[in-house]
């Protein structure tokens, strides 16, 4: 009953094991990826700014809001 295209029971859960395995490892190295790629330096209020269009944080120095497109006035950096 276990046969399954001639293999047996042994043979069955080597394979079973193998997959479970592969699965392991790409969770692991996606959530090692989404963990390093949301990891950054702490942003630094003073250099920052509110799009008065779309409400978004942005730099200071931005031309424009990079969501949004509305244009932003450069503004120095608030010195504390």
């Amino acid at each position: 009953m276990l046969a399954f295209f001639g293999m047996g029971p042994t043979e069955l859960v080597i394979i079973a094991g193998i997959g479970l395995l592969m699965v392991v490892v790409v969770v692991s190295v996606v959530m090692a990826a989404n963990k390093s790629s949301v990891a950054g330096p702490p942003h630094d209020s003073s250099q920052l700014t509110t799009c008065s269009a779309c409400g978004r944080s942005i730099s200071r120095a931005a031309a424009a809001c990079p969501q949004c497109g509305h244009p932003n006035p450069p503004q120095p950096p608030i010195r504390g």
